[in-house]
Protein backbone atom coordinates (compact mmCIF):
# COMPACT_ATOMS: atom_id res chain seq x y z
CA UNK A 1 0.00 0.00 0.00
CA UNK A 2 2.81 2.46 0.87
CA UNK A 3 4.57 1.87 -2.45
CA UNK A 4 1.33 2.44 -4.34
CA UNK A 5 0.81 5.73 -2.53
CA UNK A 6 4.38 6.84 -3.22
CA UNK A 7 3.98 6.10 -6.94
CA UNK A 8 0.62 7.88 -7.03
CA UNK A 9 1.92 11.00 -5.32
CA UNK A 10 5.22 11.24 -7.20
CA UNK A 11 4.30 10.43 -10.79
CA UNK A 12 2.40 12.30 -13.45
CA UNK A 13 3.39 10.32 -16.51
CA UNK A 14 5.47 7.47 -17.85
CA UNK A 15 7.64 7.74 -20.99
CA UNK A 16 9.63 4.88 -22.44
CA UNK A 17 11.14 3.55 -25.61
CA UNK A 18 8.95 1.33 -27.76
CA UNK A 19 10.08 -2.00 -26.30
CA UNK A 20 7.21 -4.34 -25.52
CA UNK A 21 8.57 -4.80 -22.00
CA UNK A 22 7.92 -1.12 -21.36
CA UNK A 23 4.91 -0.28 -23.55
CA UNK A 24 3.32 -3.70 -24.04
CA UNK A 25 -0.48 -3.54 -23.92
CA UNK A 26 -0.92 -6.61 -21.68
CA UNK A 27 2.08 -7.03 -19.38
CA UNK A 28 4.28 -4.03 -20.11
CA UNK A 29 5.21 -1.58 -17.37
CA UNK A 30 2.90 1.02 -18.94
CA UNK A 31 -0.05 -1.37 -18.92
CA UNK A 32 0.56 -2.29 -15.30
CA UNK A 33 0.78 1.37 -14.32
CA UNK A 34 -2.40 2.36 -16.18
CA UNK A 35 -4.28 -0.53 -14.60
CA UNK A 36 -3.41 0.84 -11.16
CA UNK A 37 -3.33 4.55 -12.04
CA UNK A 38 -5.69 5.21 -14.96
CA UNK A 39 -5.25 8.99 -14.74
CA UNK A 40 -1.50 8.82 -15.50
CA UNK A 41 -0.19 9.63 -18.99
CA UNK A 42 1.83 7.08 -20.95
CA UNK A 43 3.67 7.79 -24.19
CA UNK A 44 6.44 6.61 -26.44
CA UNK A 45 9.43 8.91 -25.80
CA UNK A 46 9.55 11.59 -28.50
CA UNK A 47 13.37 11.59 -28.61
CA UNK A 48 13.38 7.85 -29.22
CA UNK A 49 10.70 8.20 -31.91
CA UNK A 50 12.84 10.84 -33.63
CA UNK A 51 15.87 8.54 -33.51
CA UNK A 52 13.84 5.72 -35.09
CA UNK A 53 12.52 8.04 -37.80
CA UNK A 54 16.00 9.34 -38.66
CA UNK A 55 17.36 5.79 -38.71
CA UNK A 56 14.61 4.64 -41.09
CA UNK A 57 15.22 7.67 -43.34
CA UNK A 58 18.96 7.01 -43.48
CA UNK A 59 18.25 3.43 -44.56
CA UNK A 60 15.97 4.61 -47.39
CA UNK A 61 18.19 7.35 -48.85
CA UNK A 62 21.27 5.89 -50.55
CA UNK A 63 23.57 8.91 -50.12
CA UNK A 64 22.82 9.10 -46.42
CA UNK A 65 24.57 5.78 -45.76
CA UNK A 66 27.90 7.34 -46.79
CA UNK A 67 27.22 10.41 -44.66
CA UNK A 68 26.37 8.27 -41.63
CA UNK A 69 29.56 6.26 -42.10
CA UNK A 70 31.59 9.48 -42.32
CA UNK A 71 29.99 10.95 -39.19
CA UNK A 72 30.53 7.69 -37.27
CA UNK A 73 34.23 7.67 -38.24
CA UNK A 74 34.59 11.35 -37.38
CA UNK A 75 33.03 10.74 -33.97
CA UNK A 76 35.34 7.78 -33.30
CA UNK A 77 38.40 9.80 -34.36
CA UNK A 78 37.37 12.68 -32.09
CA UNK A 79 36.92 10.37 -29.12
CA UNK A 80 40.31 8.77 -29.84
CA UNK A 81 41.94 12.21 -30.03
CA UNK A 82 40.54 13.26 -26.66
CA UNK A 83 41.62 9.94 -25.15
CA UNK A 84 45.18 10.50 -26.38
CA UNK A 85 45.23 14.07 -24.99
CA UNK A 86 44.46 12.71 -21.54
CA UNK A 87 47.55 10.47 -21.73
CA UNK A 88 49.94 13.33 -22.60
CA UNK A 89 51.08 15.33 -19.54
Amino acid sequence: MALTLIIYINTLCFAADGASTMLGSKAGVAALLTNNFPDRLVWHCSSHRLELAVSDTVKEVNGMNNLQSFVDKLFTATIDLFSLRKLVP
